[in-house]
């Protein structure tokens, strides 16, 4: 009997049953919308079983029922009440009134009195409705539906309560901290903002390393070309787990051909740049300002050594993993910068990450590894490739883009330097031109004159001008 009946409820609620697998298996709880549609659902399906069957009953006390009529209809009522009690024989009128409308005057009486016991009773039936009035009804008839659903299906109305107010606290919390299912795991990606709050916290300061002996030299982990590299480390490494990753950035790949022209100075001051601005975004922690991917990395560092990094993946359940570390070595050279983070106890794995940038003949290379001691945790092979291959891309990425712009305002600087000098000499020029023209004018409207007139060259003072002021 129950096999039978549960086949019956298969098949009435194929669509639910549909709904509830392409959620868990397509959806993956990788959109959060979908799964708030889902939990909604899930909601009011659990409502619509929980409720019981209503069942229509006809009123047996129709002569005490309020009439069906709408607020003009009892106003033109008392108009008519009024006027048949105002009338000279209201015996007379009421037999008229009822005549022309079709029924017995004991049934208009009927009507009357009904109308004005309903008015005694209730009398906002001659009140306007409003907008106002219409939503407060509206409520208040919902307030009452849920109250009496509460107490006919007190489970279900619970449920359905707990699930609404997840999805409030949900919808509040998942843009601003991920919603958090553990310390160190996040259902969704945080924001900056929050991680940045996580950075800063007193209580990360207060947390010891993951691994007491640290790994100082990290030569011994050489790459030959870009990429990763999962090395295979010999019995007497102090090293349980080692992924590599390596980047290189070359003057010739930001050049334009026609800047190039074998010039090796120009290519020396772009390399000077690239390995300076590579040196910038290790020592300023812009690590993770260009990560790829469409689930990229997130950092955020404090004002002292401590910060985090966020990786996809990493948490329970394949969400993301938080991972706190302390900066324990920091060097600075000539031709190489390095900086060593070691994770804090309790997280994901136990260990460290290295990250350098080292200045060559003709490039900038950049390496990431991570290296985790014996009896440590590791990482996942495919987590760790993706933490160090999205570091060096990223670093990379961020000294490119810093040298493109650097090379942009010196070539902008030049070409208004060269433009001013242009418009100068062209300005000089042009003066110069002119300032001839009108001498060469004057000459000419001079000999014209003195052509003319015929007293030109014969002018001489008269003697009134050649005495003294004092009549001497």
């Amino acid at each position: 009997m129950l096999g039978s009946r549960f086949l019956w409820w298969c098949c009435d609620n194929s669509f639910t049953i549909s709904y509830f697998w392409n959620t868990l298996t397509i959806g993956n709880m990788r959109n959060p919308y979908r799964l708030f549609r889902f939990l909604i659902f899930v909601a009011l399906v659990s409502v619509g079983y929980g409720e019981e069957e209503i069942k229509w009953t006809a009123n047996e006390d129709a002569a005490n029922a309020p009439l069906p009529l709408s607020m003009r209809q009892r106003q033109q009522l008392l108009q008519l009440e009024q006027a048949i009690r105002s009338s000279p024989d209201p015996n007379g009128t009421l037999q008229q009134v009822a005549q022309q409308n079709g029924m017995s005057p004991q049934d208009l009486v009927n009507m009357l009195e009904k109308n004005a016991r309903d008015l005694q009773q209730n009398p906002s039936l001659l009140q306007p409705k409003t907008v106002a009035s219409v939503i407060a009804k509206v409520m208040a008839s919902i307030g009452v539906a849920i109250s009496q659903n509460a107490k006919k299906n007190p489970r279900s109305f619970a449920l359905t309560v707990s699930i609404l107010l997840f999805l409030i606290y949900a919808k509040i919390m998942i843009p601003r901290t991920g919603l958090h299912l553990t310390q160190g795991t996040t259902l969704f990606p945080p924001s900056s903002k929050y991680l940045q709050t996580l950075a800063d916290s007193p209580f990360l300061e207060q947390r010891p390393l993951s691994i007491k002996t640290k790994k100082q030299q990290w030569d011994d982990l050489k790459l030959d070309q870009d990429g990763i590299e999962i090395h295979k480390l010999p019995r007497s490494s102090e090293l349980s787990q080692a992924v590599s990753a390596q980047f290189t950035l070359t003057p010739e790949a930001l050049l334009v051909e026609k800047d190039i022209d074998e010039d090796a100075d120009i290519k020396e001051e772009v390399l000077g740049l690239l390995f300076e601005h590579a040196t910038g975004v290790l020592i300023e922690r812009y690590w993770t300002e260009f990560a790829p991917g469409k689930k990229p990395l997130k950092s955020a560092v404090s004002a002292k050594k401590h910060g985090l990094l966020m990786v996809p993946g990493l948490g329970i359940l394949g969400r993301y993993g938080l991972i706190r570390w302390q900066i324990t070595q920091q060097l600075e050279t000539d031709k190489d910068a390095s900086v060593t983070l070691t994770s804090l106890k309790g997280d994901f794995f136990d260990g460290q990450i290295h990250l350098e940038a080292r200045k060559y003949r003709s490039k900038v290379v950049i390496r990431a590894h991570i290296g985790v001691p014996k009896r440590g945790r590791k990482l996942s092979k495919g987590t760790a490739s993706k933490v160090v291959n999205d570091l060096v891309e990223s670093i990379g990425a961020s000294a490119s883009q810093r040298t493109l712009q650097n090379l942009a305002r010196r070539s902008i600087g030049k070409r208004y330097k060269s433009a001013s000098h242009t418009r100068a000499s062209e300005r000089r020029k042009t003066r110069f031109e002119r300032e001839k023209e009108i001498e060469d004018m004057s000459e000419d409207r001079r000999r014209k004159w003195q052509r003319q007139n015929p007293d030109s060259g014969r002018y001489r003072p008269s003697g009134d001008r050649q005495r003294s002021p004092n009549n001497c």
